[in-house]
């Protein structure tokens, strides 16, 4: 789950939980961005090997 409040009432049924700051002066979306990488790259990792056989075979093709 991602939210911008710990309190959120349906954050108990979540395995597993992202905390975004946002500012509450003005609106950026910035933390959006930086969440998106975040996770991006956290499945490039896990998938990278997959990823990479995939790569070679289209390279052979």
């Amino acid at each position: 789950m991602i939210t911008d409040y710990i309190s959120c009432p349906i954050i108990s049924y979540a395995s597993a939980t992202l905390k975004v700051e946002v500012s509450k002066e003005q609106f950026s979306v910035v933390p959006t961005i930086a969440l998106i990488e975040a996770l991006v790259i956290e499945i490039g990792k896990r998938s990278s090997e997959e990823s990479i056989q995939k790569l070679k075979r289209l390279e052979k093709t």
